[in-house]
């Protein structure tokens, strides 16, 4: 209960708390009002109470929280200027913050300025560590702007000396035709010929493997047991070949499935690998104007 002092009622303690629970859940109730006008697309009416809190209660907790909610949407829909003012606003508040920062990156970054936001992402990260959302952003805009300078450079060399021109770039998807053909023969086509020989090779190998046990075993096994009846073949060679298969050890068909998969492993690394070299080919010719 306020104490009487002087004639002047003075809150003690437990009605300041309470006071200040009431501003807080009322705070709350606005801010959750304000979030549901937005969703709804009530933009206008969202704003309203974002200027009427200005004027009437300067103070409420509401207000920041509502002004951040405001800048987001604003970025979230590409508006540049409004999210310029919207940060001044904050500025007044939080005249250097880690959030602030991070919000001034990505409007350069929306206006295309991607050394100010590098810049701006750097003083986030700088002023709060733990802000993870920040240093991810710095890094890939750190990378594609290292990836623009270098694609500035080889526009540069091109310039200067055309011998240093790269080959017509290949087709992604004639690359990966000749892959399903046979593994390595898109890697040749996109003139990876190093790469190309191994994997040709190692599926030559493969098989070759496969065909030794599924075609040259079985006829040795009936070539022998025609040298053994005195030259006397069997009436059907072909029903003969699959008897053999049938009698063939249970782990000489592990080695068999395992070398099918392995060949079917390799020749779709081929082509998703030639697919994917010749469509950066593609892409990087497409920024360097060649």
């Amino acid at each position: 209960m306020p104490r009487a002092t002087g004639g002047i009622a003075v809150p003690d303690d437990a009605d300041r708390e309470l006071e200040q629970e009431l501003r807080e859940q009322e705070a709350q109730r606005l801010l959750l009002a304000a979030q549901l006008l937005l969703r709804q697309g009530r933009i206008a009416e969202f704003r309203n109470t974002i200027d009427q809190l200005k004027a009437q209660t300067p103070d409420s907790p509401a207000l920041p929280e509502l002004q951040w909610t405001w800048a987001r949407h604003l970025l979230t829909q590409g508006r540049a200027d409004d999210l310029e003012a919207a940060l001044n606003e904050l500025r007044e508040r939080e005249p250097e913050s880690s959030s602030l920062r991070e919000l001034e990156g990505d409007l350069h970054r929306l206006r295309g300025q991607r050394k100010p936001a590098q810049e701006a992402y750097k003083r986030a990260f700088e002023l709060d560590a733990g802000n993870a959302e920040a240093e991810q952003k710095y890094a890939q805009l750190a990378l594609f702007v290292g990836e623009e300078e270098r694609d500035r450079k080889r526009q540069e060399q091109l310039f200067e000396d055309p011998t240093k021109r790269r080959p017509q770039p290949r087709n992604p998807l004639l690359s990966a035709f000749y892959s399903c053909i046979f593994p390595g023969f898109g890697q040749l086509h996109n003139r990876e010929h190093e790469k190309g020989l191994v994997l040709l090779g190692v599926a030559a190998i493969i098989l070759m493997l496969l065909v030794n046990a599924m075609v040259i075993v079985p006829l040795q096994k009936i070539s022998h047991e025609i040298r053994d009846r005195g030259g006397m073949a069997p009436p059907d060679q072909f029903a003969a070949w699959r008897e053999h298969l049938g009698l063939m050890p249970g782990w000489h068909w592990v080695l068999v499935i395992l070398g099918i998969l392995c060949f079917s492993g390799l020749q779709l690394y081929s082509v998703i690998d030639a697919y994917r070299t010749a469509r950066q080919e593609v892409k990087e010719a497409g920024k360097l104007g060649i």
